[in-house]
């Protein structure tokens, strides 16, 4: 599956195909049986160019506020760790291919914040704090002037 998100990246992003491979990727985040978080890892980073492509194609077959949405509600209340840490990798993916501004347009670090500090629901904390974590990891250094935002949460939790 990653060998065919990084051989898709060079086809036409307004082709069916891609959105086709891009959900088939996405839905290996999803995946509870997926063999390691290094999988879910590299699957994460074919995705990204891929979000990246078809946003600026401006394919309707695929919504990145539809599916960031998704992808955060299952970060935030899955059962499973394994689905939690796919949906968050996911999340980093999504905004690291929308772009640096999608953490605004989406309201991302206030969302994360209350979810991370909601006093009755430890999968919504933990789930916020694996998506600063897959943030962090995917963005790099481009996070870093929204560490000074998280900060106080990342040591309150």
């Amino acid at each position: 599956a990653v060998y065919l998100g990084a051989v898709t990246k060079y086809i036409d992003p307004s082709d069916a195909k891609v959105v086709a491979v891009l959900d088939r990727l996405l839905d290996l985040l999803l995946d509870p049986k997926a063999p390691s978080p290094s999988v879910q890892k590299a699957v994460a980073d074919v995705v990204a160019p891929l979000v990246k492509a078809c946003n600026q194609a401006k394919t309707e077959a695929f919504s990145s506020q539809m599916t960031l949405e998704k992808f955060l509600e299952e970060a935030f209340t899955n059962d499973n760790a394994t689905i939690r840490n796919g949906a968050a990798m996911g999340v980093g993916a999504i905004v690291k291919g929308l772009g640096i501004s999608a953490l605004k347009q989406f309201d991302l670090i206030k969302r994360l914040q209350e979810a991370a500090e909601h006093p009755k629901e430890p999968l919504r904390r933990q789930g916020a704090l694996m998506c600063f974590e897959a943030l962090s990891e995917a963005l790099g250094r481009l996070f870093e002037p929204f560490v000074i935002h998280t900060l106080p949460t990342l040591l309150v939790s």
